[in-house]
């Protein structure tokens, strides 16, 4: 309910009209609710109220129905933010309103300080605010209790967020989630992180195809093409594939409160929370922290090529200087009768900005020459040394512990889906024959995802073992994701002219 108008408000108003050519005072309504409001009307109880208030009032006020600006689960402590606000205050602004109308002076803002500096806006322009709630006139007296008032209000959203930091915080420090559904890859069971089987399959996905080369653009096409969305959208988006790679979790490690991702804008609380790391907060992690490790010195080069679907990755891209001082990326094309793929590394400058006159370089003659130069590094390091048992037990160790795991979830993943069918053929309900269907369906890929996750861990075995017999022999650099790694941590630059390749160690 809106209050009624004042005596002395009743005589401005009226002066206004008449100053209007007798003509009604145009005004704009405003309307706010945030996420923790719980005691404020809706949205439409406030705008009803503001026309009710209106309508009362004809001969005083016209609220026309495109000025009537609202906004859900906005925060009230920021003015910048608030895009419906700034376009009625807009109108304001432009004179092309007198009033503006608020259910209550807490819609304005939850700021005192915004509060008073707008007050003090509207009067220097000539325009009139009428708050719902507003009891006090412009006496001594009556300024003091709104001020009062707005304090309050400004004082409960800043304790109350407070207390949810802290309580949030004391979450964080025991191991737990600190609420929502859990980021993608996730579920939330009795307050830790555990793997959600069909969105992990995508995670480990985004974080394969990434550490292979593909951009992010290439790779929401990718998961597009093989069927695989996100919980909200038709199609995966470059932002949420970055969110994704960026996720600490995804390797086990939850992050609360983390400084980097700390927006640079008037927080509400202003008492400083420092970030909690956690590992007992997350039950299995996705990835290997060396998988993660591994996309972050990718994102960190920003020198991704733009590769087309299905194309091999690029061992060094953003590794290669050029005598302009930019880097190399990979390049794919296709040429020739058989339109034969075409693999070559491009000066940035001269692919992107046209600045450079540098020469293409065959990427397979170059990864070759690199890879062969480490090699003989690495045989003649054995040959002389030897390679130390603890590697090999450390390696086998860890091998034999994914293996396990990995047969263990293999073994619980197919008892499910027998019981998943067995229960489909024990219904005569079409409609649970068809949810049956689709759970079996998608525990039926996680199942193909464990085997194909087991056949590299037990190729990896062997790989080592062949190593052990023959490391004098062995090509180290046969796996592209473990290559790029290697790339990364022990080059710093690689210079190619048309005599010499010089690689700089790090």
């Amino acid at each position: 309910m809106m209050r009624e108008l004042r005596r002395e408000e009743i005589v401005k108003l009226s002066r206004m009209v008449e100053l209007n050519q007798g003509q009604p005072l145009i005004a704009v309504a405003y309307a706010r609710k945030s996420r923790q409001d719980k005691e404020n009307a809706s949205i439409d109880q406030q705008l009803s109220a503001c026309k009710a208030f209106v309508a009362k009032h004809s001969k005083i006020f016209n609220l026309p129905e495109e000025l009537m600006f609202s906004e859900d689960n906005v925060s009230g402590m920021n003015l910048e933010t608030r895009k419906e606000l700034q376009a009625a205050l807009d109108v304001i602004r432009k004179g092309k309103a007198k009033v503006i109308i608020v259910s209550k002076l807490d819609r304005l803002s939850r700021d005192s300080t915004h509060s008073i500096q707008l007050m003090k806006e509207f009067d220097s322009l000539g325009a009139v605010l009428i708050a719902g709630d507003d009891q006090g006139d412009n006496s001594a007296a009556g300024i003091l209790s709104k001020q009062v008032i707005m304090a309050t209000g400004e004082f409960t959203v800043r304790r109350a967020v407070e207390d949810m930091m802290a309580a949030k915080k004391r979450k964080a420090e025991l191991g737990f989630s600190c609420g929502g559904p859990g980021n993608y890859g996730y579920s939330v069971k009795n307050k830790r992180y555990v793997i959600n089987p069909e969105e992990a399959i995508v995670v480990s996905r985004i974080y394969d195809l990434f550490n292979l080369g593909h951009s992010l653009k290439a790779i929401t096409e990718i998961l597009f093409t093989e069927g695989y969305r996100p919980r909200q959208a038709e199609k995966f988006s470059k932002a949420t594939i970055l969110a994704i790679l960026n996720n600490e979790r995804n390797y086990g490690t939850s992050v609360w409160n983390s400084s980097k991702k700390r927006k640079n804008r008037k927080r509400v609380s202003f008492l400083e929370f420092e970030e909690i790391v956690s590992s007992d907060a997350v039950e299995h992690p996705i990835i290997t922290k060396s998988t993660f490790d591994l996309a972050q010195k990718m994102l960190e080069t920003k020198t991704h090529s733009r590769q087309k679907l299905n194309t091999p990755g690029y061992l060094l891209s953003g590794l290669i200087k050029c005598s302009c001082g930019s880097k190399y990326i990979g390049s794919t094309s296709k040429g020739g009768r058989n339109k034969t793929i075409r693999r070559a590394y491009l000066c940035s400058a001269r692919k992107e900005k046209h600045t450079c006159s540098a020469k293409d370089i065959n990427a397979d003659y170059l990864e070759t020459a690199v890879k062969s130069y480490f090699n003989e590094l690495i045989h003649n390091h054995v040959s002389v040394n030897g390679i130390p048992d603890e590697v090999f037990d450390m390696e086998f160790n860890d091998v034999s512990e994914r293996t396990s795991k990995l047969q263990s979830d293999i073994q619980s993943t197919q008892k499910l889906i027998g019981k998943l069918v067995l229960e489909k053929a024990k219904t005569t309900s079409v409609n649970v024959q068809e949810a049956l269907d689709i759970q079996i369906s998608k525990k039926s890929l996680y199942l193909d995802q464990l085997k194909s996750s087991l056949s590299e861990v037990n190729s990896r075995r062997m790989d080592f073992e062949q190593a052990k017999v023959k490391a004098s022999e062995f090509d180290y650099f046969h796996n592209f994701v473990l290559s790029r790694e290697f790339m990364l941590q022990h080059i710093q630059s690689i210079h190619v002219d048309s005599e010499n390749i010089d690689i700089t160690l790090t």
